[in-house]
């Protein structure tokens, strides 16, 4: 996950590995945007919906603006 590093190497991405659900599947992982600074969190779009632009938005923290 190179893209969401930015240029003194702080690493925006962690992953939630989900390993049981009593009301859903299971053994999910999901990819979080990870702003360090405050301790936030927000889900990523899936690998295959994630655009360039969304890598950028979360290296420069707009991305844990919106809604």
């Amino acid at each position: 996950m190179d893209k969401l590093r930015d240029d003194q190497g702080n690493n925006y991405f962690r992953s939630l590995r989900l390993l049981k659900n009593t009301y859903g599947a299971d053994n999910l992982r999901i990819g979080l945007a990870f702003l360090g600074e405050v301790g936030i969190f927000r889900e990523l779009p899936k690998k295959r919906d994630i655009m360039d632009d969304d890598y950028q938005r979360v290296v420069d923290k707009t991305y844990f603006l919106e809604k």
